[in-house]
């Protein structure tokens, strides 16, 4: 069902009129489609169609005319009631003043972004909804004048902008300055239509017709309201003395210089593309090449992911990755922090927000397709979006984004994530720590992961001035945090209390020494910290400090509370890797092989053993339990271990291992 009320109003459903008779039942119906999928109060409807003298049992006369009302309109369109009024269950975009307000409000988007030529087709259309002055049929009451008053502004600036965007390309035509004249015939005293009334005249070579329609304006100021012209409107009238050109020649396109010039339209600094970035305070320090190699990918593909663990730098790398390509993409660039979206129905609004857009305040209610309205909305130039932190919504962000870039041809993706998103067309790129130097190395200053210890160490004691010995400790304190950027900044910050070398010794109990960090960190790089710090050396033998627990990624779905089970309450958990496998891992700390990195798949690090052999006993680290249900016959997990495993500390026997 359509209802028109920009105009008489018109009802139709399935291209068949449908009418409705007498000034309250239009009221009525009218009152309920500016809010349609929205319960209005019975006080309200009251209010609005008996303004003056309501009967004497106003709700009894409202619960008639709703009854008329429902028999007159088809099914497909029913007034329902609740929560103390009544609602029009239609979509929002089925009345015509909610489609005329978003044309315009795209067509502002679009004008501010420099796609005029989309810009146009969106006024243009909104303005076409227009059959007559707005709300006609009960143009006496309260709340449809204050109504129609604001939808006629709307109109008049809508055409404002229209005109402007299309005088540059239509220099001269006859049709727009008549369009502007009646502009000005309705309302003369609007500076801008006159400012756009002269300048086609001018470039229609009817300069003496411009300089007499200025002094007509001028005179009409100064008689009615005692003022001058703006800056604006003088500025051109001096140009049209001094014989200058104030605008562009004919021919001129939209997409022209010429045609950027209105500074209602675009402000002073003209319509550019703007990246819609956090500005980093610190310097970006030690991955150039990665700088280089990712912006490549981002100007070639449509989808780029940077995987790798928390803490590696992913999001620094996809900001510096977006500064740089910024210029190459005239619809701008945004980026999405998702790290506090916990619900994968407000990425399009997250995304909207990222990129400066506006996709719809209308109230869609059944009928809502956000996915769709955000498409429409963005620009059709080439546009970078930047999906940060991913990993907590994996699933509905790779929907997300597959179903985003196949909208809009002219979109590139570049995301953030512990893991890959696994769709069509994705290109993978794994952000590794940065490089350490080698013990006894002889250029330890010329590494990335010195360098950027002693940048973010300056930052905090600007009179450090490390010697040979110094540089070797920080060399060694990169070494034992293999390079984490995350690690670093947390170890370097420490400085600001106690000096290098009791930093360096102190490094073994680093979940107290490097806990806190950045206060302002989002909520899914903050926990990385304490687990990644506690790792030990990826390249230490298995004698050397162990491996913790395995962080605890958000599960897909909440899981009922296992129970307890009869065996020695044993501490299975997922693997660290998440969704990369379905197999299962102790939680007790797990020896590291050499050279091992918890970053790569688990296939590469464990084994299935005998699925008889029982949990070793838990006294060395205590996480939160989680154990088989008791309802399973014979409740023995199976146990994963590190294929160069030998025993658990803490344990009296042995453990069975398989080497891949």
């Amino acid at each position: 069902m359509r209802i028109a009320i920009l105009g008489p109003l018109e009802v139709s459903a399935d291209d068949r009129p449908i009418p409705v008779a007498g000034t309250r039942l239009r009221g009525l119906l009218i009152r309920l489609a500016l809010d349609p999928g929205r319960t209005v109060s019975v006080g309200t409807l009251i209010t609005d169609l008996w303004p003056e003298a309501p009967p004497k049992r106003p709700e009894h006369a409202l619960h008639e005319l709703v009854s008329r009302l429902r028999r007159t309109l088809p099914t497909e369109a029913p007034i329902r009631s609740g929560a103390g009024g009544y609602l029009l269950d239609i979509a929002g975009l089925s009345v015509d003043i909610h489609r005329f307000e978003r044309l315009v409000r795209g067509g502002s988007v679009s004008t501010r972004r420099g796609d005029l030529t989309r810009a146009v087709h969106q006024l243009r259309d909104a303005l076409a909804l227009w059959r007559g002055p707005a709300l006609s049929d009960i143009a006496t009451l309260p709340f449809a004048a204050a109504t129609a008053t604001r939808l006629d502004e709307l109109r008049v600036i809508a055409t404002e902008s229209a005109l402007a965007i299309e005088l540059p390309a239509r220099a001269g035509d006859p049709l727009l300055i008549t369009e502007l004249e009646a502009l000005l015939a309705a309302h003369p005293l609007r500076e801008r239509p006159r400012l756009l009334h002269i300048q086609a005249l001018h470039d229609a070579a009817r300069t003496a017709e411009a300089l007499t329609a200025y002094d007509r304006y001028r005179t009409l100021l100064a008689t009615e309201l005692g003022i001058d012209p703006g800056p604006e409107l003088a500025a051109l009238h001096l140009k049209l003395l001094r014989g200058e050109a104030p605008g562009g020649q004919a021919g001129d396109s939209p997409d022209s210089p010429v045609a950027l010039r209105d500074p209602h339209i675009f402000g002073a600094t003209g319509a550019s593309s703007a990246a819609r970035l956090r500005v980093p305070l610190t310097r970006f320090i030690g991955r150039e090449l990665e700088l280089s190699e990712v912006g490549r990918l981002v100007g070639s593909e449509r989808l780029v992911t940077l995987v790798g663990p928390g803490g590696a730098g992913k999001t620094r790398l996809a900001v510096a990755v977006a500064n740089e390509a910024g210029g190459r993409f005239a619809g701008g660039v945004g980026m999405a922090e998702l790290a506090a979206v916990t619900d994968s129905s407000d990425l399009p609004q997250a995304v909207a927000a990222a990129l400066g857009v506006a996709p719809s305040r209308t109230v869609e209610h059944s009928a809502a397709d956000p996915m769709g309205l955000l498409a429409e909305a963005l620009p059709t130039a080439p546009t970078l979006l930047v999906l940060d932190n991913c990993e907590h919504l994996i699933d509905g962000v790779a929907r997300f984004a597959e179903d985003l870039l196949g909208r809009v041809p002219q979109l590139r993706v570049l995301a953030t994530s512990r893991q890959l998103l696994g769709i069509a067309g994705e290109t993978l790129w794994e952000t590794a720590p940065l490089a350490v130097p080698p013990a006894n190395s002889a250029d330890v200053a010329d590494y990335p992961s010195v360098r950027l210890f002693l940048d973010r160490a300056a930052a905090v004691r600007p009179e450090l001035a490390p010697t040979e010995a110094d540089l070797e400790t920080v060399a060694d304190i990169c070494r034992r945090l293999d390079g984490l950027p995350l690690a670093l900044e947390l170890a370097a910050a420490k400085l600001r209390v106690m000096p290098l070398s009791v930093l360096h010794s102190r490094l073994d109990d680093r979940f107290t020494v490097l806990s806190g960090g950045n206060r302002t960190a989002l909520p899914a790089t903050a926990p990385c910290a304490p687990y990644w710090i506690g790792i030990g050396s990826f390249s230490t033998p298995c004698s050397e400090p162990t491996w913790p627990a395995c962080p605890s990624f958000p599960p897909r779905s909440r899981r009922p509370r296992p129970r307890e089970s009869a065996w020695a309450r044993p501490n299975w958990k997922r693997c660290w890797t998440s969704r990369c496998c379905n197999s299962w891992t102790s939680r007790t700390p797990i020896p590291l092989s050499p050279h091992h990195n918890p970053a790569t798949a688990c296939s590469n690090r464990c084994a299935r053993t005998d699925s008889n052999t029982s949990p070793p006993e838990e006294n060395w680290i205590r996480p939160r339990q989680l154990t088989w249900p008791t309802t399973r016959a014979s409740p023995s997990p199976p146990t994963h271990t590190c294929a160069a495993a030998t025993s658990f500390p803490g344990s009296n026997s042995s453990t069975p291992t398989v080497t891949i």
